[in-house]
């Protein structure tokens, strides 16, 4: 039995994949130790057999010493069984050690798969918390865009509005600006009038005053000359006068003497 039990016990470390078969093969090995125990129950039937030889056989009390004898060989048979039970407790020991480890694969195996459950179950908790984040996000970024856009289309109708104006504006500021440069226009065209008058007219005033300027020195040339005409003519009409007093005076003294040639008067 011991001998097979180990080759049991080899082959289920060998072959760990006949779980269920060597599951089979221990109850049949467990049946089989009920067996012993039935046969150790059957040794006791033989003691009682030899007990009841023991009361046949009162007349022979030496038959009854070797009976006794036999008793007592069976008794050692009985230890020897004892100890076959022992030894099959043994074994025993061994089923129990092996279901140990068995039930503690097992609990290794229900935990890993709880834990791997677990695991299973956090990662899609997390990954449903990261859909809805997601999701959440989305909608937000949706919410986000949409609210830009209704910003930059306010933005744009502002923006037209104010391009409207502007160009309004510009409208209004080009065409005061048209009226204004018309009006410049002719403001400076009467300013280049005025300013051509005013030319004209300081250069009328310009030969006139050269005019008068000629005009002046000329007099005074004229008079200059006058005076000295008239300086002239009074020397001339001096030198004249003074020429006519020594003409007359020549005369006169002439006339003396030819009175006093012609009279013989005696002064």
């Amino acid at each position: 039995m011991k001998i097979t039990k180990n080759c049991e016990k080899t082959c289920y470390i060998q072959f760990p994949y006949f779980i269920d078969y060597d599951d089979d093969d221990d109850d049949d090995d467990d049946d089989d130790d009920d067996d012993d125990d039935d046969d150790d129950d059957d040794d006791d039937d033989d003691d009682d057999d030899d007990d009841d030889d023991d009361d046949d056989d009162d007349d022979d009390d030496d038959d009854d010493d070797d009976d006794d004898d036999d008793d007592d060989d069976d008794d050692d048979d009985d230890d020897d069984d004892d100890d076959d039970d022992d030894d099959d407790d043994d074994d025993d020991d061994d089923d129990d050690d092996d279901d140990d480890d068995e039930m503690m694969m097992m609990m290794m195996m229900m935990m890993m798969m709880m834990m791997m459950m677990m695991m299973m179950m956090m990662m899609m908790m997390m990954m449903m918390m990261m859909m809805m984040m997601m999701m959440m996000m989305m909608m937000m970024m949706m919410m986000m865009m949409m609210m830009m856009m209704m910003m930059m289309m306010m933005m744009m109708m502002m923006m037209m509005m104010m391009m409207m104006m502007m160009m309004m504006m510009m409208m209004m500021m080009m065409m005061m600006m048209m009226m204004m440069m018309m009006m410049m226009m002719m403001m400076m065209m009467m300013m280049m009038m005025m300013m051509m008058m005013m030319m004209m007219m300081m250069m009328m005033m310009m030969m006139m005053m050269m005019m008068m300027m000629m005009m002046m020195m000329m007099m005074m040339m004229m008079m200059m000359m006058m005076m000295m005409m008239m300086m002239m003519m009074m020397m001339m009409m001096m030198m004249m006068m003074m020429m006519m007093m020594m003409m007359m005076m020549m005369m006169m003294m002439m006339m003396m003497m030819m009175i006093k040639t012609t009279l013989k008067v005696n002064f």
